[in-house]
């Protein structure tokens, strides 16, 4: 009985057997596919040459050991709800506060009032769906997210192990893209903590 393999698996084959030109060509024919014939018929044509090949799970992290891999990233807001972003690849800086004085007589400058700065976050990815299409859903609510004026919750190992559970986003990027199953993003944002105000009765 044949199977039918989505765009990942067909990669993933392709990426243990190695370059296939042939069934490159046809997966990129699928992912600029206009019709969902179109589409259909290059996946076939991009599995009947691979046929043999025993399909790699690619969820399992065992065969990614040694890969670096991306990671998973949630944005909540109550206000709008939630999106996953399943191959963000998140970069993180962070710049530290340090008042300088400069003795005169002196090499160099005395350093005073040393703080940590936000984080500064750049994320990028791409939107795609594994099946015919354009991600209408995922990009309208990709929008309502680059364009909030609020914190943003996050859930990402990356981040968290940081200790960043809320950024707001600086500004972003969408690029242009030909392949009409795919969006490409981009985005930098900082990190948030919210400042707890205490007050004195005795004032």
């Amino acid at each position: 009985m044949s199977r039918n393999y989505t765009i990942p698996e067909l990669l993933s084959i392709i990426g243990i057997r190695g370059y296939i030109p042939q069934a490159a060509v046809a997966i990129n024919k699928a992912m600029q596919a206009k019709s969902e014939l179109d589409y259909s018929q290059s996946i076939r044509k991009a599995t009947e040459l691979i046929v043999g090949i025993e399909a790699h799970d690619y969820g399992k992290s065992s065969f990614f050991e040694g890969i670096p891999l991306w990671l998973p990233l949630l944005l909540q807001h109550d206000d709008i709800g939630e999106l996953l972003l399943e191959n963000a690849i998140v970069d993180l800086t962070r710049t530290k506060n340090i008042v300088t004085t400069a003795v005169q007589g002196l090499d160099g400058t005395i350093k005073e009032y040393i703080s940590n700065g936000d984080w500064q976050i750049s994320v990028r990815g791409i939107l795609a769906q594994k099946q015919y299409g354009y991600p209408k859903e995922q990009y309208q609510q990709l929008l309502k997210f680059m364009q909030l004026n609020k914190p943003i919750n996050v859930a990402n190992q990356w981040l968290n192990d940081a200790e960043i559970y809320s950024i707001v986003i600086t500004d972003f990027k969408l690029p242009y893209n030909p392949h009409i199953n795919c969006i490409i993003y981009e985005f930098n944002a900082l990190s948030d903590k919210p400042v707890e105000l205490k007050i004195n009765d005795d004032v």
